[in-house]
């Protein structure tokens, strides 16, 4: 079943996120998906419909979004992945206008499946490099971190 799971994590990825095809969500996650995040630790029930606004979030802001994962681990019903989101700042993110700039961040993500599909979501994000690589919030200088 691992491999099986690991294959409809991958399809998320290179699918939905890379690929920016919205419609594969019925596919993908259960109508009950639960989606933590730093804005939700506890989690929230968003369903296949959830699921597609979250990314079309990151799709709307950064539209050569491309995810690519790193590293790919499965046991049981879970699976998880280390990757790198890169992108250019091109729509509205949080409030913040375009800006024009690209961002690298890492990105670790972990799933629960049931049934063929993605039920939880745990996503880990470097938010403040996004916020950094845009310009919305100063980076430290290499004197402020001691480099």
């Amino acid at each position: 079943m691992s491999d099986a799971n690991k294959a409809v994590v991958r399809r998320f990825y290179e699918d939905m996120l890379t690929g920016h095809h919205l419609e594969v969500a019925g596919e993908l996650f259960t109508e009950d998906f639960v989606d933590h995040d730093a804005e939700s630790p506890e989690g929230r029930l968003s369903g296949i419909e959830g699921a597609k606004q979250e990314v079309g979030v990151y799709i709307q802001a950064f539209p050569d979004l491309v995810v690519t994962i790193e590293d790919c681990l499965a046991e049981g019903d879970r699976v998880a992945i280390r990757g790198v989101l890169t992108g250019t700042h091109r729509g509205e993110l949080a409030g913040i206008p375009a800006t024009g700039q690209p961002v690298k961040v890492t990105v670790q993500q972990s799933f629960r499946l049931r049934d063929g599909k993605i039920a939880e979501a745990w996503l880990e994000i470097d938010r403040l490099g996004i916020l950094q690589q845009i310009g919305a919030i100063p980076a430290p200088t290499a004197a402020a971190s001691g480099g």
